[in-house]
């Protein structure tokens, strides 16, 4: 697939001041944004200073602009990661620790935020009410707010994305030293491995991002050690995807059409039905995307850009 070139209006709508009273402030990396309409975002990453140090980053948009949020205290010095929400009174964040190894989520149920315990928690997908699924090495956690239930998940899932409660994909890889791409989908009863294609790679394939448009329209991406990875599912089968670029990290629709950052590249589908890709090379790389109140949010480092 060739991509031509893709016009955009770009404006930073928040950056993450400098904090000099820390030693060695090495600033703000943001890494995930998510939306559920005009007035409710929210963007999440994490603060380095010193050697070892760090705090959480949480920001939310109101309708007006982005706003710091308070976290619990276990909650406050995280690397975190993930981010998704499916209503304004029902966010999950994924945070990790890689110093102490108290990794877990938080949920915010629309009053406050609460932490919960998850060692090696890789990715957070909300759903109805105050449920979400959380996915660790082998495993899936059903939450309801804080009760939650173990099913056996037959990949490594990092990525995650619904279409109904009975119908969620999970992408990522199986092996060991040698691993392959793999995916896995939920049917309200279990986790059942679905085949991919085998990528070029002789060790690392792993798929790290996946966006669920309809039961028979399912794209995910990652990387190998050979490039980018994207293949499409089309209701019976997955199939590898071709397009020159740089292995994606973020897939989102947005007005009927797929958007895809690769972190020096945006790119949107030319229609509905797939075909050529509109390629828009910004001053600053993007890394993640969310659609929401009829724009695109996008982050870069420290910075949250809005796209008309």
């Amino acid at each position: 697939m060739i991509a031509l070139a893709l016009l955009l209006s770009w404006q930073v709508v928040y950056t993450e001041p400098h904090h000099p009273w820390l030693d060695l402030d090495h600033g703000t990396q943001f890494m995930d944004i998510t939306a559920t309409d005009a007035r409710h975002a929210w963007a999440v990453g994490e603060n380095q200073w010193g050697t070892d140090g760090h705090y959480s980053v949480l920001v939310r948009w109101n309708g007006y602009g982005w706003r710091r949020q308070s976290l619990p205290k276990k909650g406050a010095y995280l690397d975190l990661e993930k981010v998704d929400a499916s209503r304004p009174d029902n966010v999950w964040v994924v945070g990790t620790d890689y110093e102490g190894g108290a990794d877990g989520l938080l949920h915010y149920d629309g009053r406050r935020w609460r932490f919960l315990s998850l060692p090696l928690v890789h990715e957070a997908v909300a759903l109805g009410g105050q449920r979400a699924w959380a996915f660790t090495d082998k495993h899936a956690w059903l939450y309801d707010g804080a009760k939650r239930q173990r099913f056996d998940v037959p990949i490594e899932a990092h990525a995650a994305d619904a279409l109904a409660e009975n119908d969620i994909w999970a992408v990522g890889y199986t092996g060991g030293d040698h691993t392959q791409p793999a995916a896995a989908h939920w049917d309200g009863r279990a986790w059942t491995a679905v085949p991919v294609p085998p990528a070029p790679g002789e060790d690392v394939n792993d798929l790290t991002t996946v966006l669920a448009v309809s039961p028979t329209e399912v794209w995910a991406a990652g990387s190998t050690d050979n490039g980018p990875l994207l293949y499409r599912w089309d209701g019976t089968r997955w199939a590898a995807a071709v397009l020159r670029t740089e292995p994606i990290t973020s897939l989102i629709r947005h007005h009927d059409r797929i958007w895809a950052a690769d972190g020096k590249h945006l790119l949107r589908q030319t229609n509905q039905t797939g075909g050529r890709w509109l390629r828009n090379t910004p001053q600053r790389p993007i890394t993640a995307l969310a659609s929401g109140g009829g724009r695109v949010w996008a982050l870069s480092g420290k910075r949250i850009l809005s796209i008309r």
